[in-house]
């Protein structure tokens, strides 16, 4: 997901970096256009570094060797402008292109969502409240300011939203016209351990950073997204229901009551590495080391994405096929095993790619076709998979 954030030349400007910084948290990429009177209140350095460059602020620059309004603007899946200052919202408005920010506004067809920020009487007044009914009669976006106090020592409405608001309507916005708007998706991350005493558990090295990566981008898909885990140290992304479970047995019976509610979700996806035994007897205190232990006895656990599958609640069912060979053969397997749409399979034991990694490379694969997608960063892989199964939905349907 691609922001381009339109930074006007009003003092909340300084908030410019604290904005970028929100929607990354989100894994969102940002780029960023600026007025010229916007460059005084917040360096296009600053931002240059946060961003990675991806900072158009002089049209005329020498190192402007392309078309960069056009290009930011193309690229863009939604663009935000914020601050939005009297002056920006009349040039929006009435269609004035001759700085960054209104060029790259014109030449956009993404949504766009504006931020006004300025003293009350300001906004008050009749021709900006005129310019903002114009911008919605077109169907932008215009969230009013807060209320509180302005930096001209005034209280009253005018204030920026916080970075954190800002994300949240933006995300909202984008729910709202994703292509997994009002669908419900059920997925597992993360290991699950299965505990031998108190102490000792059987587990993997699954950390849970795809799932968690797939919850995000099924979010930003419109998705109302559930999200079953296993023991991780990342945080729940926002906007997500999240369950924490421990052992696969807890897993499947979270799993469960999701798939026996009056709405059972649209899709399933079995992203966590789930043991597939655990200790059929639990020590209920710590083995000592000088206690023999020849072997210890292991039952099967519960299949849970057979189980889903098996249950015709959930139209669309995904798998996962972490595999150290025979990658494509096994999840061929697998798929036709279980009765499932897609399987994501991919090779684990390598470097740099699969458990515990940024990045992946994976293989979709369907009853008619393999996919095969690039070593690229979990969250850029998940966007695609979500993509994908969203095509599977609409066939559905």
């Amino acid at each position: 997901m691609i922001v381009l954030l339109g930074i006007s030349g009003g003092i909340a400007a300084y908030k410019a970096p604290e904005i970028v910084r929100a929607f990354q948290r989100r894994t969102y990429q940002v780029a960023c256009a600026l007025t010229p009177d916007a460059a005084r209140f917040v360096s296009p350095m600053v931002l240059r570094t946060l961003t990675g460059g991806q900072v158009l602020d002089d049209l005329f620059a020498a190192e402007e060797t392309g078309i960069g309004h056009i290009t930011f603007a193309d690229r863009a899946d939604v663009m935000v402008v914020a601050p939005a200052t009297a002056q920006t919202i009349a040039r929006l408005a009435h269609g004035f292109a001759d700085e960054p920010v209104s060029l790259s506004f014109l030449a956009a067809t993404c949504p766009r969502i504006i931020f006004p920020a300025m003293n009350s009487n300001m906004w008050q007044q009749a021709p900006v409240q005129q310019n903002v009914a114009l911008l919605r009669e077109r169907g932008h976006t215009v969230i009013d300011p807060d209320s509180g106090e302005l930096a001209c020592g005034w209280t009253g409405p005018g204030r920026l939203p916080d970075p954190e608001r800002i994300v949240r309507e933006v995300a909202a916005l984008l729910a709202g016209s994703g292509r997994l708007s009002g669908r419900r998706v059920l997925i597992t991350a993360g290991p699950t351990r299965e505990f031998i005493d108190p102490v000792r558990f059987l587990s993997n090295p699954s950390t849970g950073k795809m799932g968690f990566a797939l919850a995000e981008a099924a979010r930003d898909a419109g998705a109302q997204v559930v999200l079953v885990h296993g023991p991780v140290t990342m945080s729940p992304p926002d906007g997500v229901e999240a369950v924490a479970v421990v052992s696969a047995e807890d897993m499947s019976a979270a799993v469960e009551r999701r798939i026996l509610e009056d709405e059972p979700p649209d899709v399933f996806i079995g992203a966590a590495a789930v043991a597939d035994y655990t200790p059929a007897d639990r020590s209920p205190s710590k083995l000592k080391k000088d206690q023999p232990l020849d072997a210890i006895p292991l039952q099967r656990t519960p299949d849970i994405l057979a189980t889903v599958s098996a249950s015709g609640r959930v139209p669309v069912c995904i798998g996962f096929a972490a595999e150290t060979n025979d990658v494509i053969d096994n999840a061929r397997e697998k798929l036709s095993r279980k009765g499932l749409a897609l399987v994501i399979a991919n090779q684990v034991g390598t470097a740099d790619a699969g458990f515990a990694h940024d990045h992946n490379e994976v293989h979709l694969v369907s009853k008619d076709s393999v996919v095969s997608l690039p070593r690229a960063s979990k969250a850029d892989l998940a966007r695609t998979i979500i993509s994908t199964i969203a095509d599977l939905v609409d066939n559905v349907a």
